[in-house]
């Protein structure tokens, strides 16, 4: 719970980072890959490895798969301004 906290809250950061400092889509564009860095980061190296020692690599391949494409159907269904 304390790495997907710290990941909720890097994100946060990194975004308002970003707004903060000016509201330019380059510096916008920073923060959301800062935040999506430490995101990916936290996941390989700490929730990843712990899920496998809970389920097993099927049930976290499965996991990953269904939330992936849980992702993508609300991406597609969300609409997007251009």
């Amino acid at each position: 719970m304390l790495l997907a906290t710290l990941s909720g809250l890097t994100t946060l950061i990194g975004v308002a980072l970003a707004v903060d400092v000016s509201r330019s889509t380059a510096w916008i564009a920073i923060g959301i890959g800062f935040s999506v860095g430490i995101m990916l980061l936290i996941s390989v190296l700490e929730l990843i490895p712990q899920s496998l020692l809970g389920a097993g690599p099927v049930g976290v391949v499965a996991a990953i798969a269904v939330g992936s494409r849980l992702i993508a159907v609300l991406h597609y269904l969300i609409l997007h301004p251009l």
